[in-house]
């Protein structure tokens, strides 16, 4: 249903909670003469991510348990202002989804 078909892109939806990692998927792209861009998606209400994660492995025995956001808070090495290209505080869906929508059609037409 969300899958953008009509752009020409590859979005690796993960964590990459060390920097290497990061820096990894952006040699990856940048190996298939793909632009990378990183989008952080946070979400600021600790209740609403529990909530979320709570009901997701409930559906889901192969999702991870909010146990895995505890330590991964802990040990997450911070993403510089340098490196991200938007951050999204409002966790939505629809808003996320509308946000993600625009910015990947403008960049698609600005790399056309």
């Amino acid at each position: 249903n969300n899958c953008y078909t009509d752009l020409n892109c590859v979005i690796m939806d993960a964590t990459f909670s060390k920097k290497k990692w990061r820096e990894g998927a952006k040699k990856i792209a940048e190996s298939i003469n793909v632009i990378p861009y990183l989008i952080e998606v946070v979400c600021i209400d600790e209740n609403v991510a529990k909530q979320r994660m709570d009901i997701r492995f409930q559906e889901n025995e192969n999702a991870a348990p909010y146990e895995i956001r505890i330590g991964q808070k802990k040990t997450f090495e911070s993403i510089t202002f340098a490196e991200r290209d938007m951050i999204i505080n409002n966790t939505t869906k629809e808003f996320v989804y509308g946000i993600l929508e625009t910015f990947l059609k403008r960049i698609d037409r600005y790399n056309s």
